[in-house]
């Protein structure tokens, strides 16, 4: 069974119950996705992990521009070699190969951390703001909407578009 429909089934008899009745039910849904692209913040950090991406692909290029060219060599010379030296450029090619690897799973690493150190206040702001626009508005709960934002498994299958309040919570996470 889907992991929303069965968080949801158990959260309808409290929501209802803190609501009063149904027709006191008021929701609304949200594109984190959206939020997050459109905000200046979001837009900002998107630009910072841009830059550092671009950064770290140019400091690879040239080490695999380098490899590409032994890989080249050793299968255009490889039949003219004696085996001393095949084995001496193969082995070469693999030190490299090695290093090129750890420098690319360190760039891999590197990135994740910028990502959450330039997201995370972003994410705990969004959140704040969700909050408050829930709160100040009396939305009893709001639901993200996985089909116009993150593609997650336990998103929200439909929503009528009049329930959206991105554009709501944008403006409460830009105010900061």
């Amino acid at each position: 069974m889907n992991k929303f429909v069965l968080i949801l089934a158990m959260l309808c008899p409290f929501v209802l119950t803190a609501a009063g009745n149904a027709a006191e039910l008021k929701i609304g849904t949200i594109s984190l996705q959206k939020i997050i692209q459109d905000s200046k913040a979001g837009q900002e950090a998107q630009k910072t992990i841009q830059g550092k991406a671009q950064e770290l692909k140019d400091k690879l290029q040239g080490d695999q521009d380098e490899l590409e060219g032994m890989r080249a060599e050793i299968e255009k010379k490889n039949s003219i070699w004696s085996a001393d030296i095949k084995e001496e450029k193969e082995r070469e090619y693999q030190k490299k190969l090695r290093a090129f690897q750890v420098k690319s799973e360190d760039a891999q690493y590197e990135m994740k951390q910028l990502e959450a150190k330039v997201m995370g206040p972003i994410l705990k702001e969004l959140h704040e703001a969700i909050a408050r626009v829930g709160k100040g508005n009396g939305y009893t709960i709001i639901l993200e909407n996985s089909r116009k934002g993150l593609q997650s498994q336990i998103g929200l299958m439909y929503a009528d578009d009049s329930l959206d309040i991105s554009d709501m919570v944008l403006k409460e996470l830009d105010k900061k």
